[in-house]
């Protein structure tokens, strides 16, 4: 997905360019139309403005649907504006190269549509072959012209992510999604991680705050970063829809705070996590649990480490963090009781079960 992102930006970069060099009336022409398909996407562009002289392009109003689906429930995303100032004349110098990248207000919806389907499957860029050893330049030549494909800045304000599961009911909202990106362009050594990244953004309506910060490698040809950050205090109940069903009680109050470092070398992820949960408390029949937990009130505390191949996806952080935090309930229940009324702890095994899946996707 990075590389088709990449690859879009630098066809828009290569069509400013075009404009900002020869006034390509062609290239006018493409964007004044207000509506474009463009790799299995319909693109929508309420208005614009060309900055001849400054070599930047700003597009209003900005609607993205799959082809053929231009209607609201289909919206894949929105922005209410984009801004690109791009230096021609490196060309010269053999760089496709952007000053600044601007998105005010974008709005992306990911909806997991079945087993192995999303409605992003729309955007088709199609199929390259893979070149053969000792052929290519790392980094994706930027649209098979030759061109070194450089960022300088990126800055996104203001965003919006809404995330849908129509096959289990998950669902997570982050609002005031602020990213800063710096220096986007390809290593030029093994290893070198060039481009520092900062996001924060809001858990829903709930006050919690994500953060990540760290350097990256976004045009290599497997992933790899080192980057830290957490989640503020934030009501377990915002996430609701990722434990319903799974945990045999219902969760009336409590609040988790997570800190996290993780590092990626082509695709092998080592990660660690501290999570602290505070005040949790059962609701409707959970009133068992609940005497448990009044036990000993002390805020669960739980650091696990989490490894795994990000090519295949085959591992969780949260189920990991989970796993961790219903191991603990359990020690300090063991702990708290006599000898006698162990017995009684041992029928509850699917509670423990339960509490281990209350992040599980």
């Amino acid at each position: 997905m990075k590389k088709k992102l990449m690859m879009i930006l630098a066809a828009l970069l290569l069509l400013l360019i075009a404009v900002a060099l020869y006034g390509s009336l062609a290239a006018r022409r493409m964007i004044e139309e207000r509506r474009h398909d463009v790799a299995g996407l319909a693109l929508d562009i309420g208005g614009y403005s060309l900055g001849i002289f400054s070599a930047s392009l700003s597009l209003k109003e900005i609607k993205i649907y799959p082809a053929g689906k231009e209607e609201p429930q289909f919206l894949l995303a929105s922005a209410e504006k984009l801004f690109i100032s791009v230096a021609p004349f490196d060309l010269l110098r053999g760089k496709l190269r952007a000053k600044k990248v601007e998105l005010k207000k974008p709005e992306i919806n990911y909806v997991i549509t079945g087993r192995k389907s999303a409605n992003w499957d729309a955007l088709d860029l199609g199929e390259r072959e893979s070149p053969a050893k000792g052929e290519g330049k790392k980094g994706d030549e930027a649209a098979g012209k030759g061109w070194e494909l450089v960022v300088d800045d990126v800055e996104i304000e203001d965003g919006r992510v809404l995330y849908r599961n129509d096959v289990n009911g998950q669902n997570l909202e982050l609002r005031e999604v602020d990213i800063s990106i710096e220096d986007i362009r390809a290593a030029r050594k093994e290893g070198e991680l060039p481009t520092g990244i900062e996001m924060e953004g809001k858990v829903g309506g709930t006050g919690g705050k994500l953060s990540v910060e760290g350097m990256a490698d976004l045009l290599g040809d497997s992933i790899s970063f080192d980057v830290a950050g957490g989640l503020s205090s934030t009501p377990i109940t915002a996430f609701s829809s990722f434990y319903a069903g799974s945990v045999p009680f219902e969760i009336a109050a409590g609040s988790i705070e997570v800190s996290s470092k993780g590092k990626a070398v082509k695709n092998l992820l080592t990660s660690s996590h501290h999570a602290t949960i505070y005040g949790l408390e059962a609701g409707g029949k959970g009133e068992l649990i609940n005497q448990f937990l009044r036990l000993n009130r002390a805020p669960i505390e739980v650091d696990t480490a989490v490894s795994g191949d990000l090519s295949t996806g085959k591992f969780s952080v949260s189920a990991e963090l989970s796993r961790g935090i219903a191991d603990e309930i359990l020690r300090r229940v063991s702990a708290s009781l006599p000898e006698k009324a162990l017995e009684r702890v041992k029928k509850i095994a699917p509670i423990k079960e339960g509490i281990r899946n209350i992040f599980k996707r």
